[in-house]
């Protein structure tokens, strides 16, 4: 069940207590629930949703145990000493193995070539098992948009050069047929030939062609350029991915349209004829038992062995999708970013084609969590080997920008509690006055402006005396050179955490404020 339905049940049923219609108190109503799994728990930093999860939390009655999982917490220990604080002891573990290792491909369109996958990242060991963060690896070479830029001016100015001469060639002859007829004499042709060479405009040494070749040469307008120009079409990427056995696959689309009709659109076939007899089965069943999910503008690309899921189809065609998914029948799946969390549709590769989206604030790139929770589809445990997933080339972004979002790490877990009209009508239904203020002194963005702050200040600390040990230690060893080192070492680092001391991990949280209207 989502959380809002087990924060409504934990308020429903302090509701029935209260009125003396059962006995007991909610621990007594709910003491036959002795787990809550909180899958994906990064959710609790969701601007819409996370507020519930720590209504869910704090909530919860002590006597059941909470099992929190996430694979993009930046700051895991800050969430289970809040955990501890309102719930009770927690446990916090982490890890960094993943049990299928994970391959980052980004394909582009090369000229005379096609589209073609090439790695992501190189260096380090792209199988190990943290490989998902990119950590020790660095761009591949090959992808940086400079030396694309470069390549580009390069043809570009081969090119321009190529139809000057082929135009001087063109006058030339022209200038010379005409003088044999006898329409021109021998001074026009000198005085053509001196305009054609220094000032018609349309020479590439002219003022006109000045003008062309420095707006061609502007490097900003050449990347676009070369961007729209390296950016492959689907049905090539999908080819791409037949040809080196890397379906099935997820391709992540942020638009529910869009997966629709890139559905729609692919003119690959991924399917055998016995694979598309089961699906044609698979239909039939459905027709049957409930005709208004089919979607038959879809069916003849699930027939060839693609489809769309999103939150726009009906649960029953969604069931379909996911149902033929998991036997085989369906090879490629068009989806938006919420299939990336809490189905079970695991896949040999996953494909995101958008590095950025739009939201209030315009348009910006895609967080490293929610990037990372696309591509940990890739990777099917006991099937697979390696997982991949492929960054596709678009028109404003590529290789370097999917470097940067890869590098840059998590982002730490903060806390969007909020105090909504619905919220005070459910603790004003179960709480007395004094209880709701305890309730809302309890959020998560309360610890980490307390506990949570003291904690790394402690650990800054540390961090300071150890490296001042290092010097001394240094120091008596005798060894002027690697004391002076140790030393000045100590000294950055001991400054450097003393700044952050001050700053350190200040959420975004601002009290009580005013729901939006």
């Amino acid at each position: 069940m989502t959380t809002e339905i087990l924060r409504n049940i934990m308020y429903r049923t302090a509701e029935t207590v209260g009125t003396n219609k059962v006995g007991g108190t909610r621990d007594d109503r709910l003491g036959d629930v002795g787990l809550v799994v909180l899958d994906e728990v990064h959710y609790l930093g969701d601007p819409w949703r996370g507020s519930v999860w720590e209504e869910v939390i704090i909530n919860c009655p002590r006597h059941i145990q909470i099992l929190a999982m996430s694979a993009t917490v930046r700051n895991p220990d800050d969430l289970g000493g809040w955990i501890s604080a309102v719930h009770g002891d927690c446990v916090t573990i982490k890890t960094r193995f993943r049990p299928v290792p994970l391959q980052w491909v980004f394909c582009n369109k090369v000229p005379r070539r096609g589209a073609m996958f090439d790695d992501l990242l190189v260096g380090g060991n792209r199988n190990s098992s943290n490989s998902s963060s990119g950590q020790g690896m660095r761009l591949n070479p090959r992808l940086r948009m400079d030396d694309w830029v470069d390549e580009e001016l390069r043809y570009q100015a081969a090119r321009e050069a190529r139809q000057a001469r082929e135009l001087q060639q063109a006058l030339q002859n022209q200038q010379q047929d005409d003088l044999l007829s006898g329409g021109l004499t021998e001074d026009d042709l000198n005085s053509l030939s001196r305009d054609s060479s220094s000032g018609d405009g349309s020479s590439s040494n002219g003022n006109g062609g000045g003008r062309f070749r420095r707006k061609e040469n502007d490097r900003a307008a050449v990347a676009r350029r070369v961007m729209a120009k390296r950016t492959p079409a689907q049905d090539q990427v999908i080819r791409q991915l037949q040809q080196n056995k890397m379906l099935p696959a997820i391709w992540f689309i942020m638009s529910r349209r869009d997966c629709d009709l890139s559905a729609i659109n692919s003119n690959v076939v991924l399917v055998n004829p016995e694979e598309e007899a089961q699906l044609v089965e698979e239909l039939q069943q459905l027709y049957a038992d409930n005709p208004d999910a089919v979607r038959v503008k879809l069916v003849p690309a699930l027939l060839r062995g693609v489809s769309s899921h999103h939150a726009g189809c009906l649960p029953a065609w969604k069931s379909l999708v996911e149902r033929c998914f998991q036997k085989g029948l369906l090879k490629l799946v068009f989806a938006t970013g919420t299939l990336a969390a809490g189905i079970n549709m695991p896949a040999r590769t996953t494909i995101i084609s958008n590095l950025a989206r739009k939201s209030d604030d315009g348009v910006q790139l895609l967080p490293h969590n929610e990037l990372l929770q696309m591509a940990g589809r890739a990777g099917r445990r006991g099937y697979d080997t390696l997982g991949h997933t492929v960054i596709v080339q678009g028109r404003y972004e590529g290789a370097e920008t999917a470097h940067q979002i890869i590098t840059a790490g998590p982002e730490p877990l903060l806390s969007q509690f909020t105090t909504s009209y619905s919220l005070v009508l459910n603790l004003c239904s179960v709480y007395s006055l004094d209880e709701a203020r305890e309730f809302l002194s309890k959020s998560f963005g309360t610890y980490l402006l307390g506990e949570g702050t003291r904690t790394q200040r402690q650990e800054a600390h540390q961090l300071i005396q150890a490296a001042t040990e290092l010097a001394k230690l240094a120091k008596e060893k005798g060894v002027a050179t690697d004391a002076q080192k140790a030393a000045a070492v100590s000294d950055v680092v001991g400054q450097t955490l003393t700044n952050i001391l001050f700053k350190v991990h200040r959420p975004k949280f601002t009290g009580l404020r005013q729901p939006t209207k």
